[in-house]
């Protein structure tokens, strides 16, 4: 039918549905549906942007949150011991993503470990109203847009490809802008070394202190 004369200015912006499996390798941006169930849209294949209908996105997202079951975790990379998939060949426990690994790191059938995923499987399993999780990685468009893994896992929440991130998370202003955090399991306490400065205290130094204010040519002005 025709477009209404008030339509929300998102309904001129040109979209198409999207392969979830095959659009997470692609570094063009995809969100998930909150109006069908397992249905996946882009944008910017179709060279439009998003930005009017995420603001619109937002709202609905909050109503809907309630009435998750079935949750889908992003881990953003290795990181041992915290996160890791073990070598099925080897035995040995993947810490990069580099090279062939990385078939590994996309693989949903090898299973993650490490203490965090262990600590995220404790929390869903005491959680009320969860029915089931399982965990993913971060989708190439997010790595591509952002040089942090933490910072695209974070990304991917916000377009609605998971539910949430797993992993040792600094709470950063431009996280936050995306998506929210629980409460902190730990802190970190970082601490700034400098060198002391230097006090140039030799007679010369000190007497030319009172022309310091003012440059030679200000001081040749005045007198």
């Amino acid at each position: 039918g025709e477009t209404k004369a008030d339509a929300p200015s998102w309904c001129f912006s040109a979209w198409c549905y999207v392969d979830y499996d095959m659009c997470r390798h692609s570094e063009l941006q995809i969100s998930k549906s909150i109006l069908l169930d397992s249905v996946y849209i882009s944008y910017s294949t179709c060279n439009h942007t998003t930005q009017s209908w995420k603001q619109f996105r937002a709202g609905l997202l909050v109503e809907q949150a309630s009435s998750v079951k079935t949750l889908l975790a992003g881990v953003p990379t290795f990181y041992y011991p915290m996160l890791y998939k073990t070598n099925s060949t080897s035995g040995d426990a993947l810490q990069s993503r580099a090279g062939a690994a990385y078939s590994y790191y996309v693989d949903d059938d090898l299973p993650w470990d490490g203490a965090a995923i262990r600590y995220a499987n404790t929390v869903m399993q005491q959680s009320e109203g969860i029915a089931s999780w399982s965990y993913t990685w971060v989708s190439a468009s997010s790595q591509a847009a952002y040089s942090s893994d933490y910072t695209a896992c974070v990304m991917d929440i916000y377009k609605g490809l998971i539910d949430f991130c797993v992993g040792d998370f600094w709470v950063t202003q431009e996280r936050l802008e995306l998506a929210a955090f629980t409460t902190s399991t730990h802190m970190e306490d970082l601490h700034l070394f400098v060198p002391r400065p230097k006090v140039n205290s030799d007679i010369s130094s000190v007497m030319w202190k009172v022309f310091a204010p003012f440059s030679n040519a200000l001081w040749c002005v005045i007198f």
